[in-house]
């Protein structure tokens, strides 16, 4: 993929063209690596599909209810405050420094929520201590209620410098947020820059902040990107997912 380590480009890269020869079918869940995967040369009548995804539970998403105020105060967010979420290790992966320096540079009322731990979290900590925003970052920890936290939640924010299939991207889309996201493989697949949000460099962040901030004061825009989003996501569902796969499995039995 795109910005891949050397040994991914090399050694890593012919051994599946290698083994690609000896191989029927190949399955991709991303626009990126189906076009790869057809430039290889598979066996005779080998064939590549595209798969939307593992599938999320849409139903479950939507269907969540929490009382917002109180979830809210439980974490320390008060009700007239704009919630940007982030699920997600944290790790130079995820890009969370960058997601801390961006809020640096938002309007007072937005507070960064962040779900997860991971290596990082010292470090980040003292980041947001030394940048005086302390009291805008909430480090969620590890958390079993996420539905519940996307629904008290007015942004999505994943700006990660490698995904495959963002599950938790996706799973922001089912709860109605607009999305604000690196330009990488997988969130080009999910998110049509300034519909359902915004596809932008994962190190620029005035650009990031710039996009939060677009969205702290236009209701409007939150909620057609929501809606946006929402429509979208509907074919990357677990029922999608299984019915795609079924044909596939269908169409290669009836082949042999």
């Amino acid at each position: 993929y795109e910005g891949a380590p050397l040994i991914n480009l090399t050694v890593l890269k012919w051994a599946e063209y290698f083994m690609a020869r000896m191989t029927d079918v190949i399955i991709t869940i991303t626009k990126e690596d189906y076009k790869a995967a057809q430039r290889m040369k598979l066996r005779k009548d080998g064939q590549v599909f595209y798969v939307p995804g593992v599938g999320i539970d849409i139903d479950t998403i939507e269907d969540t209810k929490v009382d917002r105020r109180a979830k809210r105060s439980e974490l320390g967010i008060r009700e007239k405050d704009f919630v940007v979420i982030a699920v997600g290790r944290l790790e130079r992966n995820k890009n969370v420094e960058n997601m801390i320096r961006a809020t640096a540079e938002t309007d007072d009322n937005v507070r960064l929520l962040l779900c997860g731990e991971g290596e990082q979290r010292r470090y980040l900590e003292a980041l947001a201590e030394d940048l005086g925003i302390a009291h805008r970052v909430v480090f969620a920890g590890f958390r079993n209620d996420v539905p519940q936290l996307l629904k008290i939640s007015d942004a999505y924010l994943l700006i990660s410098y490698r995904e495959g299939l963002s599950r938790s991207l996706m799973e922001a889309m089912a709860a109605g947020l607009p999305c604000v996201v690196s330009d990488i493989r997988g969130n080009v697949d999910l998110i049509d820059h300034g519909l359902g949000g915004y596809l932008l460099s994962p190190n620029n962040v005035v650009e990031i902040a710039k996009a939060i901030n677009s969205l702290v004061n236009d209701t409007q825009l939150c909620e057609r990107m929501g809606r946006i989003n929402r429509e979208k996501v509907q074919s990357f569902s677990i029922e999608v997912v299984k019915t795609r796969m079924k044909e596939i499995y269908k169409l290669l039995l009836l082949e042999n």
